[in-house]
């Protein structure tokens, strides 16, 4: 059996003052990262996708959860040692 990393992706509604947002975290390194929303996409999963392949993240597969999806990647990397442009 393959040890993945499991990212919780959920969507974060906008507010008057802020735009809608995804937010990423991993309970494994107990981190998370708040990126915008890209509406030139069609849904969260995949601008989690593409945000975390441009970040050197491997993602294997994905899972849906009640409210959120799932990223099981094989990449272990904190969010901590990112660097966010």
């Amino acid at each position: 059996m393959t040890n993945l990393n499991t990212i919780e992706i959920k969507f974060i509604s906008p507010t008057n003052f802020r735009g809608a947002r995804i937010k990423l975290t991993s309970p494994r390194f107990k981190s998370s990262v708040t990126i915008s929303y890209d509406y030139s996409m069609s849904n969260t999963y995949e601008i989690a996708q593409e945000w975390l392949e441009s970040k050197g993240f491997v993602c294997e597969y994905m899972s849906e959860g009640r409210s959120c999806y799932y990223i099981h990647s094989s990449t272990f990397i904190s969010f901590k040692d990112i660097k966010t442009v």
